[in-house]
């Protein structure tokens, strides 16, 4: 009997019904990629793996007001505020689509040849980022060069 293409399993794994990476509550991509280099764009999307229930983008320079900070500080000692001037923006600083799996945000305008350092957080004050199953989210962090 051939077993090519199946996977190991341990039997602890092959016993469950689903594994510890599904259940996680997490950023599934981000634009632009981390590390990215040469960046032009306004706007700055976070596509999750679970349904967002709870959500919120605050646009003031202080990072404890959001749970989408943007930041040259990779400290976060200062955030870098939201602007509501992108195209398809609706006059808000962000929107969300993809059935509710991808938040997108409007930047201010960037400077050039410069780090920004992305991270999303599970709270803020007043605002809590949330799943539709009440999973906990786990952190994120990423960073972007301009050109």
């Amino acid at each position: 009997m051939k077993d090519e293409g199946l996977d190991e399993k341990s039997i602890s794994e092959a016993g469950s019904s689903s594994s510890n990476t599904s259940s996680e509550f997490k950023v599934e991509s981000v634009d632009p990629a981390d590390g990215a280099t040469n960046i032009s764009t306004q706007t700055i999307s976070f596509t999750f793996n679970k349904t967002l229930s709870s959500y919120g983008a605050g646009s003031s320079n202080d990072c404890n007001d959001q749970l989408f900070y943007l930041s040259t500080d990779s400290n976060f000692g200062s955030c870098v505020g939201w602007n509501s001037s992108c195209s398809g923006f609706s006059g808000a600083h962000y929107k969300v689509t993809n059935n509710f799996k991808t938040i997108s945000l409007c930047t201010t305008s960037l400077n050039s040849s410069t780090t920004y350092y992305l991270k999303v957080v599970s709270s803020s004050s007043g605002t809590t980022l949330s799943s539709s199953d009440g999973t906990n989210f786990t952190e994120f962090t990423s960073n972007f060069t301009t050109q």
